[in-house]
């Protein structure tokens, strides 16, 4: 049995959007495990900054390995990233602080980065919406300044990570455009780091 051309077209649509709507679900499932995840081991009361603090300040040089790779895990679990910055400045003070929480925080984006990207691929380019395609088209005609701009808004906000490694941006100005973003409001935080604490306690 031979299928005519409008049958022909409507199955190569469904094979096409059979990957797409795979590679959808495979990401909000990541995501719904991953909060989960935080929530049921319950890594959000754990990852403190005393007790990242406690967990890097005396392993020497792998402190900062570990502070990293600790940075990273809290990040895929939807842990405040201004938490480990704070727990760096505890553990190795404010200028060792700073540039553990840009190197780091721009790191622990990229690894949420990588890992969405990984499952879900450039899923949102496969959307024909006309706002996706006009936010797409900015996002593809600068997008290490609109990464930058994003970073200073959202900070290290895991959803974002997400969202944008579902688009068609390439790692390398997701990376440039991260650690760029992040070098302002990580400044201010471990600048005013001692009026903060001093105000929340």
């Amino acid at each position: 049995m031979t299928l005519n051309k409008p049958e022909e077209a409507a199955s190569e649509i469904q094979l096409v959007r059979k990957p797409f709507f795979i590679r959808i679900i495979l990401a909000v499932v990541l995501i719904t495990c991953l909060i989960a995840a935080g929530r049921i081991t319950g890594a959000h009361q754990y990852f403190t900054p005393e007790r990242v603090q406690d967990l890097v300040h005396n392993a020497g040089f792998w402190g900062y390995v570990l502070f990293i790779i600790v940075f990273s895990l809290g990040e895929l679990f939807h842990i405040f990233g201004l938490i480990f910055v704070a727990a760096g400045v505890y553990a190795f003070g404010k200028f060792t602080g700073l540039i553990l929480g840009i190197v780091g925080g721009t790191i622990a984006v990229c690894v949420s980065f990588l890992v969405m990207r990984t499952v879900g691929g450039r899923a949102f380019t496969r959307i024909d919406k006309p706002w996706v395609v006009r936010m797409l088209q900015r996002l593809d005609a600068h997008p290490i300044r609109t990464v930058a701009i994003l970073r200073l808004v959202f900070i290290m906000y895991p959803s974002l990570n997400y969202i944008l490694a579902l688009t068609s941006i390439r790692f390398r100005d997701y990376m440039i455009g991260s650690a760029i973003g992040l070098v302002i409001p990580i400044s201010v935080f471990v600048i005013f780091f001692d009026w903060l604490v001093a105000l929340l306690i």
